[in-house]
């Protein structure tokens, strides 16, 4: 692999005020036929003042053909204290961790390093920097304890992409030391926490319309707008955004009205927006939910689904009156705007009209307020 570009964006806020850095690097196959071009984007994700950080591999099949038999490899050379002696390295397994790391335990304080997929990994690997690089090129071992310099490594079997396909590695990384309790676990809790966050889009607010807001079937149209927000580290392209409508008489309505790509760091947030016609809707009480589901669209289980969807309420039917939107009259002359009033509330109501302002420098005036 060739290195393409690096760009960086530091102290970058989302959208719900976290602050983040992003390396983006892009790398590219060099060698010919019969070598299919793949393109690798690299995006190293650093949020808040954690002791984790993701780097996810995007992979894409750049070439006319498919490739097969696809593995893809992680290796990290530890050192400790500025040293590369006396640090070991282990494999952990036992509560389905599938976690290599590297550790010095003469260190002060004690610390500990490792990484993790979000997907299993076929084998790995824990030895000495010369030995890990030399397995990654040839086959992991599936060693479980080192000492010595401690290098590890993880291998995924991406299968078969084909042309144009693109697929994803995530890697969580964290840091652990005896300063926070037992160093191992507290570097385990954070490569845990770290991909708890992997996964995760929905909804911030819908912003129109208010919730409680009335309106009459006059009104013809109202657009719903409201804010999806990528919470999440993974990129989405074209993740669907979905609203539900539930009202009186059976009214019900479930389906995709937009789609929206979002990247970290560039584009975590959309604004959406959906027409919903009520001119012929039965009066009453209608909810609207607008909403995402990564699971049913794109196939991972969201990690928050509190945060997968908004509702708001609102309210077609009551009395209203609207007056005539317009009318022409000669100079000197006056002109009646009419008030058509409508009780679609199905009971009996009255109201009283008062005039407060006139906005156009001529005189107003009410005929009959009751």
């Amino acid at each position: 692999f060739a290195h393409v570009s690096t760009t960086y964006k530091q102290l970058n806020v989302t959208p719900w005020g976290e602050t983040e850095a992003v390396i983006s690097t892009i790398f590219q196959t060099t060698n010919g036929a019969p070598e299919l071009p793949f393109i690798i984007n690299k995006k190293t994700i650093i949020r808040g003042n954690k002791k984790w950080f993701a780097t996810i591999y995007y992979i894409t099949n750049n070439g006319p053909g498919t490739a097969v038999n696809i593995r893809f490899f992680q290796g990290c050379d530890w050192n400790f204290n500025g040293s590369n002696t006396g640090d070991n390295c282990r494999y952990e397994n036992g509560n389905g961790e599938d976690t290599v790391f590297g550790y010095k335990p003469a260190g002060d304080p004690v610390s500990y390093g490792g990484f993790s997929g979000s997907l299993n990994s076929a084998n790995h690997d824990v030895g000495t920097y010369t030995n890990i690089w030399a397995h990654i090129r040839a086959n992991l071992l599936n060693a479980n304890s080192a000492a010595g310099d401690a290098a590890t490594a993880l291998e995924w079997n991406l299968g078969a992409l084909t042309a144009g396909q693109k697929t994803a590695v995530d890697v969580i990384w964290g840091y652990g030391n005896t300063l926070n309790g037992q160093a191992q676990t507290d570097m385990q809790n954070e490569i845990n926490y770290g991909k708890s966050k992997l996964f995760d889009a929905g909804i911030s607010g819908i912003t129109s319309p208010v919730n409680g807001a009335v309106y009459q079937n006059s009104t013809g149209s109202i657009i719903i707008t409201a804010t999806a927000v990528n919470y999440g580290l993974r990129d989405w392209v074209n993740l669907p955004v979905r609203i539900e409508i539930t009202g009186p008489s059976g009214y019900y309505r479930n389906s995709t009205f937009t789609t929206k790509t979002f990247t970290v760091p560039d584009a975590e947030q959309h604004t959406v927006e959906c027409p919903f016609d009520i001119s012929t809707l039965a009066q009453g009480e209608y909810t609207i939910k607008i909403y995402t589901d990564l699971n049913a669209d794109m196939g991972y289980a969201d990690s928050n689904s509190t945060n997968d969807g908004k509702t708001v309420k609102i309210y077609i039917g009551g009395v209203s009156a609207l007056p005539e939107s317009q009318q022409t009259v000669n100079i000197g002359q006056a002109g009646d705007l009419n008030l058509t009033v409508s009780n679609t509330t199905g009971a009996d109501d009255r109201f009283d009209i008062s005039l407060d302002s006139v906005t156009m420098p001529w005189p107003g005036y009410l005929i009959d307020g009751a």
